[in-house]
């Protein structure tokens, strides 16, 4: 089933968001790793989404009724890892915030 649409829509995003990805690298908000990291992602995200027929038999493989099922999960996946991350350098921060005030109050 061709949906160009839709295609049409994430491939555009992508382009957008590696060029997102790509700016806030040149205005130092991310590392040359991070940037990596996700212009990698955003440019599979887009070949998946080319070849989205030639992999109908990796879901067959991996016993997912339909390819979609499969891109839902590895999103679900991806989502739950960045949130982990997410957490946990939140809770980083917080205890570094903790202890320069802690510093501040007892000087």
């Amino acid at each position: 089933m061709e949906i160009i649409g839709v295609k049409a829509v994430v491939i555009i995003f992508c382009v957008f968001m590696t060029y997102f990805s790509f700016l806030c690298y040149k205005k130092n908000f991310f590392g040359i790793i991070a940037t990596a990291i996700w212009i990698t992602i955003f440019t599979a995200i887009t070949i998946a989404t080319v070849l989205y027929e030639k992999l109908a038999p990796l879901s067959g493989l991996l016993q997912f009724s339909r390819i979609f099922d499969f891109f839902v999960t590895i999103g679900l996946l991806f989502l739950i890892a960045v949130s982990f991350t997410n957490f946990l350098q939140n809770q980083k921060l917080k205890k570094k915030i903790e202890k320069l005030v802690q510093d501040k109050a007892l000087k």
